[in-house]
């Protein structure tokens, strides 16, 4: 994905399994895709460079056409509105999504809660190889919504890597959307470090 995106005009991250294994620095699990994250913001710029991989709606079947030519899932005007994942075949990748993000100025706002946002700045990180990745926070509150086998064991391998940071951000973010979430226990009362979760 790295090579992929090398020379990309906007920001990119790894999302999902792949952040996490990145923010724990071990394998965790096996995968049956490669998240990233993109901002819709950036939608001409991002549709005009995945336009090659065959983009797809994730909720379009596999035969559908565009009506101006384009690949489906894209159109001339960049990202379609309302498309929050696109299914793409990237050479080398088994199988790659791309979560179209929302923004309301400088900052992200999740798609999980309206409320949860981050300074687009503070999303992610770099790998010691070069290679942009959400902070295991971010990931966690997506998973959170929705929490499958995987999810427990991306969980249960961050937890010890969490910074201070990420760990009160996680926790607001948790008490804002999913206050009687079962991971919100273990991150503890975050008291020495509140923030709103920007």
């Amino acid at each position: 994905m790295a090579d992929a995106f090398a020379g990309a005009d906007f920001p990119w991250w790894v999302a999902g399994g792949f952040a996490v294994e990145a923010a724990a620095g071990r394998r965790v699990r096996d995968h049956e895709d490669v998240d990233v994250l993109v901002l819709r913001r950036d939608g001409f710029r991002v549709a005009r460079w995945i336009a090659a991989w065959d983009p797809r709606a994730s909720e379009s079947p596999p035969d559908r056409t565009s009506t101006d030519g384009t690949p489906p899932g894209c159109s001339s005007r960049g990202l379609p509105p309302g498309v929050r994942t696109l299914v793409c075949r990237v050479p080398g990748v088994p199988a790659v999504e791309v979560m179209v993000g929302e923004t309301v100025g400088a900052s992200w706002v999740s798609g999980r809660h309206p409320d949860v946002r981050r300074p687009i700045t503070e999303l992610g990180r770099v790998s010691a190889t070069g290679v942009p990745y959400l902070k295991p926070g971010v990931c966690l509150f997506h998973k959170a919504g929705r929490i499958r086998p995987q999810d427990i064991i991306d969980f249960e391998a961050v937890l010890p890597v969490l910074e201070d940071g990420d760990r009160a951000w996680l926790i607001h973010a948790l008490d804002t959307a999913f206050p009687d979430h079962p991971w919100r226990p273990r991150l503890g009362d975050g008291a020495t470090h509140r923030q709103a979760p920007r």
